[in-house]
């Protein structure tokens, strides 16, 4: 898949993205069930859409250093192990970008505007 990250990085490189970052207020963190509503919400966008967490080991391609997965594919969201508390950062990019991580905002945060921050 190295080619179709590569082109994804690439693209973002050139045409940039909306960027959120998201304090998770889920109280069981992102295990399989909200992993599976957070990939059904990034897939109901027309966009990219990609989550970056501190620590994480595991990444689609990585980005000003650091390492971004694919919020779309679930397997690649139950490798993030994001727990309640943990900072996560996702970036999109598309006609729909904005409206995606504003959805994406809302439910991972738990509902609490406090934990959403647009200006890290």
């Amino acid at each position: 898949f190295a080619p179709v990250w590569r082109k994804e990085r690439d693209s973002l490189q050139k045409n940039g993205w909306e960027v959120v970052h998201v304090i998770v207020g889920i109280e069981q963190g992102l295990h399989m069930r909200p992993s599976s509503t957070l990939a059904s919400i990034a897939g109901s966008f027309k966009c990219q859409v990609y989550v970056h967490r501190d620590g994480m080991e595991v990444s689609n391609f990585t980005l000003e250093g650091k390492g971004y997965l694919n919020v779309k594919s679930l397997m690649g969201l139950l490798t993030l192990g994001a727990i309640k508390a943990d900072k996560l950062e996702f970036i999109a990019s598309g006609a729909q970008a904005r409206q995606c991580l504003d959805a994406m905002a809302e439910f991972v945060s738990g509902g609490n505007k406090d934990y959403i921050i647009r200006n890290w």
